[in-house]
């Protein structure tokens, strides 16, 4: 379908399924951002950066509706493996991530590093 500059730089002004495909656009410019926070990463600190980072659950999110929703091959049944995959994936990873980091802020098995951990079970604590 051809596109003028301003319909593919602009959402909601197209023609063609414009909530979806705005959810696309707004999903590469996030991913845009993202990106381009690496080699800012310094100057505006970690904790911002990491906040900001956490705006590609979101671009995920609004990429995958647009895929679903406008993707002219949603169709097939590859495509559709495709996004229930990488959803999937998406979704243990997070909650893998998750787990760690609850187990590790309160002193378990995951803070330790594999050296502790063999100390550990190797030498009984009197």
């Amino acid at each position: 379908m051809p596109y003028p500059v301003a319909e593919v730089s602009l959402p909601l002004i197209g023609p063609y399924r414009p909530v979806w495909v705005a959810a696309g656009q707004l999903a590469l410019a996030v991913t845009v951002v993202v990106v381009a926070s690496f080699s800012v990463r310094r100057r505006i600190g970690q904790k911002r950066w990491r906040t900001l980072h956490y705006a590609s659950f979101l671009a995920f999110v609004a990429a995958t509706a647009h895929g679903l929703m406008a993707g002219t091959d949603t169709a097939a049944s590859w495509a559709l493996w495709g996004y229930l995959l990488a959803t999937a994936l998406v979704v243990f990873l997070t909650a893998y991530r998750i787990v760690l980091a609850v187990a590790t802020r309160r002193g378990g098995p995951a803070a330790r590093t594999p050296t502790q951990r063999v100390a550990r079970e190797v030498v009984p604590t009197p």
